[in-house]
């Protein structure tokens, strides 16, 4: 029986429609092109969360940022959990 090693972050793999130029906002144009209306308002909304997170954390550069990126988003979960949660149970509590 094989054994596997855990996937390091470097080779972890990734999922790309095409091959990257290497111009991350030509990369997003070609993207958002094939999106549909709804998509596209998604995508705007993570934008936007990116811009206001900008005033808490400054910009974005992966390289010095020095957060546990699997850690906060383990903890964001579980906060949109209890937030999701409280949601359900005020629902239910207010439905006659």
């Amino acid at each position: 029986m094989t054994t596997s090693s855990p996937v390091q972050p470097s080779e972890e793999p990734t999922f790309r429609l095409r091959k990257p130029e290497g111009n991350p906002l030509a990369d997003l144009v070609w993207l958002v092109r094939r999106l549909g209306p709804d998509e596209r308002r998604l995508l705007c909304r993570i934008a936007e969360r990116l811009r206001a997170d900008r005033s808490v954390y400054g910009k974005l550069d992966l390289a010095t940022d020095r957060r546990d990126f699997r850690a906060e988003a383990a903890e964001e979960l579980l906060d949109a959990t209890i937030y999701l949660t409280a949601e359900l149970e005020r629902r239910e509590r207010l439905r006659p």
